[in-house]
């Protein structure tokens, strides 16, 4: 975090009540309230700002207030928020190849895309992810970057600079569709810190965290 004092959230009025007991129907028309939902979808946590006031601020699950929580795919919106300050800057070209910053993917499904394209998850992989299929290419990535434990009998890549060139091409032409890929932001990362000189970790303090006036460090996972 920043040597700055923190900067609190504005307190609205509490609805957390009058919002709870909302209700709106599921797409195979059962009511639920709002409360319901959080607990049936198994949320952790949610706060609801109105014109910048928290009007509604619970916990759930048992978890605490003050307890760390993963962000997971947020970090995607931080990785694309630190490329485009670079493209900015003229650090990064948005139309520059991939290759071009990162040429370990030269004979991988990235060759011929454009940062642009990773930056729009348009570049075409081999590669889905899909999870609740255990064949998605989803769980190889997952204990290529150990987020999840490899069975001992796993014979693939434990690491994400020997995994993410093994990705071959896709069918269809960069550019064409966007496809939700993990991976595109894995790329996205290296090509930052391979043009920034900077690891993830410290592009995100120096440029966000610190900025936000956060109360606590962040952790990122390596």
């Amino acid at each position: 975090r920043g040597g700055q004092p923190v900067q609190p959230w504005p307190q609205g009025t509490n609805q957390q009540d009058e919002i709870d007991a909302l209700h709106f129907s599921t797409p195979d028309g059962e009511s639920i309230s709002f409360g319901d939902y959080l607990q049936r979808t198994y949320a952790d946590a949610t706060l609801i700002l109105h014109n910048g006031e928290v009007i509604y601020e619970a916990y759930h699950q048992g978890m605490p207030a003050h307890h760390p929580h993963m962000l997971w795919s947020v970090t995607k919106s931080f990785t694309g928020l630190l490329a485009t300050q670079l493209i900015h800057e003229g650090v990064l070209d948005a139309e520059a190849q991939v290759t071009d910053y990162v040429p370990e993917l030269a004979d991988s499904g990235w060759s011929g895309a454009t940062l642009q394209q990773v930056l729009n998850m348009t570049a075409d992989i081999n590669y889905n992810e899909v999870y609740g299929d255990e064949q998605s290419n989803v769980f190889e990535y997952a204990m290529a970057a150990g987020m999840a434990p490899a069975p001992d009998d796993f014979t693939g890549y434990r690491t994400l600079s020997e995994y993410l060139p093994s990705i071959g091409p896709g069918s269809r032409e960069h550019g064409d569709a966007f496809i939700y890929r993990t991976v595109h932001t894995e790329v996205l990362g290296w090509i930052v810190r391979r043009a920034s000189g900077q690891s993830l970790a410290d592009l995100i303090s120096e440029r966000l965290w610190q900025q936000l006036g956060a109360e606590h460090d962040a952790y990122l996972l390596l």
